[in-house]
């Protein structure tokens, strides 16, 4: 089904929306096709998501609409508002979405694609970019910022480039986490209310889940909420399944150990999980690999 018959039914202009789709008079942006209110809610929760997976201080979807590029979701002080119209005539962004390539300004004082005085007057220092993509073609741009250069690495280009399949399927109108009813969501939920056996301490550090659920191997980045003796909550560039056994890699404030701990996964929203550990307590595993 092309996008022209997505966005209306009784479209019958597909062979020349295939052609050329804006020649099509039922041609739209993207956002149109679908509840609005739903994608826009959608997006902002992967920029909110983005930003602490990463550790960033803001992080921004920005969207084509004719000759603009237009903010549409955003999270953190650094990011623009909504609604801003971005720069396209010379910037990282305007090369973001002219290549379709992931880009890395690691700092702002030494990359030329970048307006150093604009990034000064945000306190920007480090932006990493991803292009997004509809029916095939680039049509906006998901961006991390930070005001501490060299702030990002592998872990937040991976899990940026998670997250951005996603916002692609929001504007595809394949995602939309905003119009679920799932009973068993909501029960899975309930029992995040019950008294715990051991306490949590609300704490943000850096993991990766490394799971088997496909077939292959995958490591996926993510960074916690709380953790305690008994499990962990956490932020996860995926949506793992309930009761799923997976390995969580971390290493504690202060520690040199890695920490490799065997949990499952017993409550899911979204991106958020619960995950209880099947290994001795903590402290009985502070092992490196």
């Amino acid at each position: 089904m092309t996008a022209c018959l997505r966005a209306n039914p009784k479209c019958r202009d597909w062979e020349q929306h295939e052609i050329e789709p804006k020649a099509c008079r039922h041609y739209h942006t993207g956002l149109e096709n679908r509840p609005m209110e739903s994608t826009h809610q959608t997006l902002e929760f992967l920029a909110e998501r983005a930003q602490y997976i990463a550790g960033a201080t803001g992080a921004a979807i920005a969207l084509s609409e004719g000759q603009n590029v237009v903010c549409r979701a955003q999270s953190g002080p650094t990011a623009p508002p909504v609604g801003v119209s971005l720069q396209t005539n010379s910037s990282i962004t305007a090369e973001c979405l002219r290549t379709g390539e992931i880009l890395h300004c690691r700092s702002v004082e030494t990359d030329e694609r970048v307006d150093v005085e604009s990034c000064r007057e945000m306190g920007i220092e480090s932006i990493l970019l991803l292009p997004l993509r509809r029916f095939g073609r680039v049509a906006g741009v998901f961006e991390l910022f930070s005001t501490q250069p060299y702030a990002f690495y592998d872990p937040h280009i991976d899990a940026l480039r998670r997250l951005g399949q996603m916002a692609e399927k929001a504007l595809q109108g394949s995602l939309r986490w905003y119009e679920r009813r799932d009973a068993g969501r909501a029960l899975s939920l309930a029992r995040v209310k019950k008294k715990r056996r051991f306490p949590r301490y609300d704490m943000g550090v850096p993991l990766i889940v490394k799971t088997l659920s496909s077939g292959v191997p995958e490591s996926i980045p993510g960074r916690s909420k709380n953790l305690g003796e008994g499990g962990l909550a956490a932020v996860v560039a995926a949506e793992l399944p309930l009761k799923e056994v997976v390995v969580v890699e971390f290493s504690l404030p202060l520690m040199r150990q890695t920490l490799y701990l065997r949990a499952a996964v017993r409550t899911q929203d979204r991106l958020f999980h619960g995950l209880e550990f099947l290994t001795p307590r903590l402290e009985e595993k502070n092992f490196t690999a």
